[in-house]
């Protein structure tokens, strides 16, 4: 008789990816302190589809995980941010291009003048970025610098996005060089990365650093094959098709065990490649030497922070995050399709 890892009713995920990772699991000690999130007050208004997605989710857990080091202020916002993250995902991943074009514009308009007029009608992916953003820059008062850094990545994630609809509709894949390039921008580490600063406002010559700058890349592109490796089986369940391990199985018309051995191997090297650049980051003169360090270890536990929420949430893994976490051993989802939620 198969063993459940043996049989095609389960999936083998590589659990072990970040045991020699430096950074360990943490949550941030303001996690019961914090203020209620941006969305919590528009839950009686919430489709039922995006209430589910959003208890499975657990967006407190995400940020309090991903950002253990900073204040109860800090904790607030990148709660906040993952909130809005999802709210985007939710509603684009079943929007037409016209659709998520219009979100974009939206949320780009608050995003960038949060005290304008506000229209008669927002959609909810407006008024949590509204709350998120106005928290930010009343709370932290992060210099000018930080806002258009802030506003620029968060441009380039919502035009992925757009560019993903865009894709979905037509239902074209790609070759992994496209996808890869499109999945950095999707993914928003641009600015999860940039919460990692909002409070220490490092100058742009650390910034820039080619030391510093390679660290931010390998960051995006660990995340986005870890999440790619860990999302899979939900993403191939719900017909979606941008994840690497699908589009690895259409372009080098691999099986889904070669597709996700293959995705691990670049996961482990990437993995080594940033533990050796975190520990050979260049000397800066102080304060911005121990900002600098600072940063990148926000970035490490930024990454760790992802993986353990991906296993004690149920985004992807239901009740058994805890099993799988441990087993390696996913069962199979049934091949539903999308459906649109809205």
């Amino acid at each position: 008789m198969a063993t459940p890892v043996e049989s095609n009713c389960f999936i083998k995920l590589p659990v072990d990816l970040l045991d020699a990772w430096p950074w360990q699991r943490s949550l941030n000690p303001h996690y019961r302190e914090g203020s209620p999130s941006a969305i919590s007050e528009f839950l009686p208004e919430l489709h039922p589809r995006l209430r589910t997605a959003y208890k499975a989710c657990n967006c407190d857990l995400m940020g309090t995980l991903c950002y253990p080091t900073g204040t109860k202020e800090n904790q607030d916002i990148c709660i906040d941010l993952m909130n809005v993250f999802l709210i985007v995902d939710t509603y684009t991943d079943v929007a037409d291009p016209a659709e998520a074009e219009e979100y974009a514009k939206s949320i780009m308009n608050v995003l960038r003048f949060p005290y304008g007029k506000r229209p008669s009608t927002e959609w909810l992916g407006d008024k949590v970025a509204r709350i998120f953003i106005i928290k930010t820059l009343e709370t932290s008062k992060p210099s000018e610098a930080w806002k258009a850094r802030f506003i620029s990545h968060f441009q380039v994630y919502i035009d992925a996005v757009v560019e993903e609809a865009r894709n979905r509709n037509s239902g074209y894949i790609g070759n992994l060089e496209e996808y890869i390039s499109l999945r950095r921008r999707t993914s928003g580490m641009g600015p999860c990365i940039c919460m990692c600063d909002v409070q220490l406002n490092l100058s742009e010559d650390a910034l820039c650093d080619p030391v510093i700058s390679e660290i931010c890349q390998l960051a995006t592109d660990i995340v986005v094959w870890l999440n790619d490796i860990l999302s899979f089986n939900v993403e191939q369940s719900a017909g979606l098709i941008h994840n690497a391990i699908i589009v690895l199985m259409c372009d080098k018309e691999y099986s889904e065990a070669q597709a996700i051995e293959w995705a691990t191997c670049i996961a482990r090297d990437l993995i080594s490649k940033f533990i050796v650049l975190a520990n050979n980051i260049p000397q800066f003169d102080d304060p911005v030497d121990r900002e600098a360090r600072m940063y990148v270890d926000r970035i490490g536990y930024l990454i760790r922070g992802l993986w353990e929420w991906s296993f004690e949430s149920h985004r992807y893994f239901g009740e058994h995050g805890s099993s799988v976490r441990h087993s390696g051993a996913v069962e199979r989802l049934e091949k539903v399709g999308s459906q649109k939620f809205f």
